[in-house]
């Protein structure tokens, strides 16, 4: 019975052996499985993390172009509206150019129908006063010297000198 004995415990101890073997290997196994998982999520995690910086930096260009847009935007209707002042201030200043170059034709016109006018009547006062001249002279020879000069002749051939 001992010799059963000592066969079962020395099967108990080599069984217990193959079992701390089994089991250091199980740890072994789970030990390096469970590393080989931590380094999966150690890259799983650094790649989540790359993937959002990449994101992050995406959404930053895109936000700065979307910037450098607007502004351009700005400057270009800035510009426009600076044209189109332009342009109304040159379209202005022509009708005002037009507007004088009319005024000033028609301030000619008129200067040259006042001086024809005035130049016609110099003429009829001329021709008038050449009249009056002639009419006494003809008084003067046929009555004499004497009373045919009037002070009203005199004063209206003054006035028209």
């Amino acid at each position: 019975e001992e010799r059963i004995h000592a066969k079962e415990h020395a099967e108990l101890v080599a069984r217990r052996r193959e079992e701390e073997i089994l089991f250091r290997k199980y740890l072994e196994e789970l030990t390096s499985e469970k590393r080989a998982n931590k380094e999966i999520d150690d890259v799983a995690v650094e790649e989540a993390r790359l993937e959002h910086e990449r994101k992050l930096r995406a959404r930053e260009e895109l936000e700065a172009h979307q910037r450098e847009q607007l502004m351009k935007d700005v400057i270009d209707g800035r510009r426009q509206q600076i044209a189109e002042a332009e342009a109304k201030k040159r379209a202005e200043k022509e009708e005002e150019l037009a507007w004088r170059r009319a005024n000033e034709e028609d301030m000619e016109l008129a200067r040259r129908q006042l001086d024809e006018k005035l130049r016609m009547a110099t003429e009829a006062s001329l021709r008038h006063r050449a009249e009056l001249e002639a009419q006494i002279s003809e008084r003067k020879s046929r009555l004499g010297d004497g009373d045919v000069s009037s002070g009203f002749v005199d004063v209206d051939v003054e006035r028209n000198e």
